[in-house]
């Protein structure tokens, strides 16, 4: 697949992921929400140039997703309707936005690597963004007027570290790369 036809698609399958998820969770769907994650992340996954890579960057996510997910909704950063919180977890499908994630950062965003300034920007901004849209909608409520300058500052730190760590060797050589 040529460049720009990968990263175009995956822009837009992260695009339809997002969307399918903010507004499942935001419609008391939240099971759909997570099922519609699992396939779009599962689509990218199986059509990434290193399949078993791209799995182990969206395990990562998950996981540190499903952390600071959970530290924001046990600060009251963000709150979640009480059926989508298991033992006071922030929702399955919040952390798999993460995972969602995880298949941009090699692909679509790798253009940031090294980039510091501009990817801890960028992270603020859209991560602040993508919270004050999800809680529009109605998937999520920001319940603190500080709430959306911390999610910005973590966001900050977290995209351009997170791009770094997907583009280094540690998860395999990528055999677009060679």
């Amino acid at each position: 697949m040529k460049a720009r036809t990968s990263i175009l698609l995956n822009v837009v399958l992260f695009q339809i992921g997002w969307w399918a998820c903010v507004l499942s969770a935001a419609n008391n769907y939240a099971v759909q929400a997570a099922l519609a994650l699992a396939a779009i992340v599962a689509i990218q996954i199986l059509i990434h140039v290193s399949p078993v890579r791209a799995l182990l960057l969206a395990l990562v996510c998950l996981s540190l997703g499903a952390a600071i997910e959970s530290i924001f909704a046990a600060a009251h950063v963000t709150a979640y309707q009480s059926a989508d919180l298991m033992l006071g977890l922030a929702p399955v499908w919040m952390a798999g936005l993460w995972a969602l994630l995880s298949t941009t950062l090699d692909v679509s965003l790798r253009w940031l690597r090294g980039r510091w300034l501009l990817g801890i920007t960028l992270g603020a901004a859209a991560g602040a963004m993508s919270y004050a849209g999800g809680a529009r909608l109605g998937a999520l409520s920001l319940p603190r007027g500080y709430s959306l300058w911390v999610i910005a500052a973590v966001w900050g730190l977290a995209l351009p570290l997170l791009i770094q760590l997907a583009c280094t060797r540690e998860f395999g050589p990528r055999e677009d790369a060679r």
